[in-house]
This record gives C-alpha cells, sequence and structure tokens, in this order.
C-alpha cells in the first residue's frame, strides 16, 4: 500500500501530465514509459547498474557526442536547454534503437512528445524523487490514467489469485499470455514458481499487438525486477504467432468483445468455424498453442457462453467433445472495473491426449464474493470465496451426486450437448421450490359453501331495494 506523501508525489505528476498537453491517458503513459526505459538502460529498479551497453561516442546529425552523456545520471546534471536536446536528440533515439535490437515492433510509433527543457526538467525531477517509479508507483499511475478506457486494463489481484490457484503454475511449465497487456499473471506465476525454491526453467513469454502497451509492461517489468519474463509485441491472432502445441499452461485474459479481419488471421484459427469475433478466437488459439495435455485457465464473456451463433455452438462443441473442460467459474460483476463493468466467466480447459481423455464431467461454479469491492475502488471489504474455490475445484469430484440447488454442482457431457453445449451456470442450476401448504380439501370447500351464502343474501337484499323503486 502507497503512503500518503508518495501518492500526493504521483498526484503531482499526474496534474503535469495533464497539463502538458500530451493528449490522453495512454500517450502520456506511454511518454512516462519511455523516460523510465531510458533510465533503465543505466540503473534497475532495484538500484544496481546494468551492463555498459553506452559507446565511447555517437554520432547522428553531424555531430558526434560522448556515449557517458546518454546516461541518465550524467544529462541530469545538464541545464534545462541542453538536457531537452540530449534527451530528444541523443537518448531517445539511442534507447529506440537498443530496444528495436530485441523486439523489431516495439518501438513502432514511438516518438518524443515532451514539449519544452523546463516540462521535461519537471518530470525527469519527479521521477527521481520517486526513484524512478517502484512497482506500486507505476500501478498507481495505470490506476489513474488509464481508468475507463479498457485498453490497458489491470488483472484484478483476485482473478490472478484465482487463475494461478487453480492451475498451480510449475517450475517446468512452458507458460504463455497471448493477450498479455500488462504482465500480472505471469509474474503471479513466475513468483509461484519460486515459491518452490526454484526458478522457471522456461522463459515466460507475453504477446500484445499494441506498440504502446508493449512499452508500458516492458518499463512495468523493469519495476518489478524479473527476468524470467518476457514481453513481446505480435499480433497472437495472425501467421506473426508461429507458437504451436509449444505451451504447458496458459493465463490470459483475452479482450471480452472486438472484431478483426478474415485476412489477419491465421488460417489454422478458421479450420473449425470461420469468425472475426477475437472473443472467439483466442480461445481457439489456445487450443492450437497448448501441447497435449496442456491447460489453460482464460476469462470470457457471456456470448462466449451462451451465443447461439455457428461459431459459438462450434467452439464450445470443440472445448467439450475434442478436448477435455473442467470448469466454468462465474465471476461477480464489477471485477472489472474502473476499467470495465461487464460480467465475465472463467474457463478452464486443457488439449486432450487422446479420445478418452476428452470431457466426462464439467464442474460450474457461481463465485460471489472476492475479498474487494466491487466499486471500481477495490477496497478490501467482505469475505474472501476464492480459496474455498480453489479448494473444491482440486476434489471436485467428490460434488458427483450433490444437487443443483448449491453454488456448485458437476454436468455431465451428454447434458451439455443436449443443451447445445450452453455453458452458462443458469442453464443448469435447479431452483428450489418450497412445498406448497395447502388447506384440507373440505375445509376449503366448507369456506366456499359459507361465502356463497353470503353472496346469495347479498343478492336478495338488493333484488328487494330495486322492486321498492
Amino acid at each position: 500500500m502507497l503512503e500518503k506523501t508518495r501518492m500526493e508525489e504521483l498526484d503531482d505528476l499526474i496534474r503535469l501530465l495533464e497539463g502538458s498537453g500530451l493528449g490522453r491517458g495512454m500517450e502520456m503513459l506511454d511518454q512516462i514509459a519511455c523516460l523510465l526505459l531510458i533510465r533503465d538502460l543505466e540503473r534497475k529498479a532495484d538500484g544496481t547498474l546494468c551492463g555498459d551497453i553506452f559507446p565511447e561516442e555517437i554520432s547522428a546529425g553531424g555531430r558526434r557526442v560522448p556515449g557517458a552523456h546518454l546516461r541518465w545520471s550524467v544529462f541530469r546534471m545538464f541545464p534545462e536547454e541542453e538536457q531537452y536536446r540530449t534527451v530528444r536528440d541523443w537518448a531517445f533515439p539511442f534507447m529506440k534503437g537498443i530496444l528495436e535490437s530485441r523486439d523489431p515492433s516495439c518501438m513502432r510509433g514511438a516518438v518524443f512528445k515532451i514539449a519544452g527543457p523546463a516540462l521535461l526538467a519537471r518530470i525527469l525531477g519527479l521521477l527521481d524523487e520517486l526513484e524512478g517509479l517502484t512497482k506500486e508507483s507505476f500501478e498507481y499511475l495505470l490506476e489513474k490514467l488509464c481508468a475507463g478506457s479498457g485498453l490497458c486494463a489491470r488483472v484484478p489481484a483476485p482473478v490472478v489469485q484465482l487463475m494461478t490457484g487453480l492451475t498451480r503454475p510449475g517450475p517446468e511449465d512452458s507458460i504463455c499470455d497471448p493477450a498479455c497487456r500488462i504482465p500480472e499473471l505471469l509474474l503471479a506465476a513466475a513468483e509461484q514458481c519460486e515459491k518452490e525454491g526454484r526458478r522457471p526453467a522456461h522463459i515466460l513469454r507475453g504477446y500484445d499487438m499494441d506498440p504502446v502497451l508493449t512499452r508500458v509492461g516492458n518499463a512495468y517489468l523493469n519495476r518489478c525486477g524479473t527476468a524470467a519474463v518476457s514481453l513481446s509485441c505480435l499480433d497472437s491472432l495472425s501467421e506473426q504467432n508461429t507458437d504451436r502445441s509449444c505451451c504447458s499452461l496458459i493465463l490470459s485474459v483475452p479482450p471480452f468483445r472486438g472484431m478483426t479481419d478474415y485476412d489477419m488471421v491465421s488460417p489454422d484459427l478458421q479450420k473449425g468455424f470461420r469468425s472475426k469475433r477475437t472473443e472467439l478466437l483466442f480461445p481457439e488459439l489456445f487450443l492450437r498453442m497448448l501441447r497435449p495435455g496442456g491447460r489453460c485457465a482464460c476469462l470470457v464473456s457471456p456470448d462466449v457462453l451462451s451465443g447461439s451463433s455457428r461459431s459459438h455452438r462450434a467452439l464450445r462443441k470443440e472445448i467439450v467433445e475434442e478436448n477435455r473442460l473442467e470448469a466454468v467459474i462465474g465471476l461477480p460483476a464489477g471485477v472489472f472495473l474502473p476499467f470495465t463493468g461487464i460480467r465475465t466467466a472463467l474457463l478452464v480447459f486443457s488439449r486432450c491426449r487422446d479420445a478418452g481423455d476428452r470431457t466426462d464431467f464439467v464442474w460450474f461454479c457461481e463465485l460471489e464474493a472476492v475479498g474487494m469491492s466491487l466499486d471500481g475502488r477495490r477496497t478490501p471489504a467482505g469475505e474472501n470465496g476464492i480459496p474455498a474455490v480453489i479448494r473444491k475445484f482440486h476434489c471436485r469430484e467428490q460434488e458427483e451426486d450433490r444437487d443443483r440447488s448449491g453454488k456448485s454442482f458437476l454436468v455431465d457431457r451428454e447434458e451439455l450437448a443436449a443443451n447445445g453445449y450452453d455453458l452458462s451456470f443458469c442453464r443448469y442450476r435447479e431452483s428450489p421450490v418450497p412445498p406448497a401448504d395447502y388447506e384440507e380439501a373440505e375445509k376449503l370447500l366448507a369456506e366456499l359453501k359459507q361465502m356463497e351464502k353470503k353472496v346469495s343474501a347479498q343478492i336478495r337484499k338488493l333484488e328487494k331495494m330495486l322492486g321498492k323503486q
């Protein structure tokens, strides 16, 4: 939890950015990320020096300057005008070239936009006061600058806890997030591996097609001080992504809705069904990327669970009939606020090794409490039902005879097929009907006769009154 003074310093930085004319939240965050990446060329987030990557001299535009001038600690001592020229003309292009040599697409569209020496000096000064931003400080900026945009939506900590608890990442797993944004799931998986006393045997890979998000994600990774996670700028749905049958675990929160063009989608993703909807294409991609026996936990929108189009039904049938769907866990609405209020569900499935490994029963569960408020502030509130859900999932066979009036139950494959592979919780839940408490028939009949006598008496009385008139 950030201290109040640190939050005030971050708010000062946000107000400075908002008044700088840099544009919207993501554009401001991109400029901060680029400055942090320049800083990280010299020194890691933990304060240790990086390897010496600076040349003795560097030339551009007919000028030559010492390579040492590109160091953050050096140009920060320059007068404002010289500092501005150094960052704009030398340090920024140098950082861009270094990162492009590692990932050619990650710096696409990166432009130095900070207008004026005085503004740059104030931003650099605030970053120095904030010690280059810690992991928690960077997360605070993400929350403030990107709230409501959905582009940089962070995965809430309870959802991270749920997904890693259900899949139990291990050091030998080959783990990937093909729709990464901010790599919180990969970082949590790496931490869980290290808790077992071993570093992950494979680099945990994350892909995102947006170069701005890739830069922001890399700056965030540097704040976390880990080398176990790699983030690349890549369109996972296109032929750029050649990962097939190579992952033992996929953890991902793909877009809940979106459209792409047919010619931008890898042909092998269009074999089972033809669709432009990214919410359908990503689960299909996960099946292709998993090796036999590999497992996946991914979030989907309600449309994926119960959509009636041919593509929706084909995807659900493929997961159920040709692979092994293990669980469908409904999450409460508001979990992803302030980024989006859409209601989501978690699918847990694995790729079949053979025909005998396909779905037999699916565990349905409705999660109601995640230990935090659902109003966008994400403050601790109420009980946390996640540990109980994780525990029940790993011994779900014990619920075979459980009735369907509770929050979790099993449904067999045949029943799913009979219902068009509908995966919505409410389709299979049985609402208990309380037994009716009726009075005895003789008593009811006597009451009816008594009421009839009263009505007849009133009619006779009315007839007499009308006769007198």
